[in-house]
């Protein structure tokens, strides 16, 4: 569990730095003004029970939480740095939003382009 412990820790610092809107990102070009229309599905919070519940490490447990916290945080700043988004947010829907919930995806994508017309 040690090996698990360590990469949900490298996971959950990732996610933080990601969520900075300015600064240094690696060389990596920063795209803070996209003026067209995009469609966002976010799993908000992610249905983590298959996983968590197979777990006695309570370190699993923490980072689920935590992990919903930052997203949280990374979805509010991406909700103001696009104004033009289309944002539908799934709760305890799974990490293929597509196959968890493919009639809530589908009715979006399809209302999204719709709406390009």
């Amino acid at each position: 569990m040690r090996r698990f412990h360590q990469r949900a820790h490298f996971d959950l610092h990732d996610l933080h730095r990601s969520t900075r809107l300015s600064g240094n990102h690696g060389g990596q070009a920063e795209y803070t003004n996209i003026p067209v229309p995009a469609p966002a599905i976010f799993a908000l919070p992610h249905d983590e029970r298959p996983f968590i519940e197979q777990s006695n490490e309570p370190a699993v447990k923490a980072f689920a939480v935590r992990a919903d916290a930052l997203m949280e945080v990374r979805l509010n700043a991406f909700e103001s740095g696009m104004p033009t988004a289309s944002i539908l947010r799934l709760p305890h829907a799974n990490h293929y939003v597509f196959l968890s919930n493919e009639a809530d995806v589908l009715r979006e994508m399809r209302a999204f382009l719709a709406s390009l017309k």
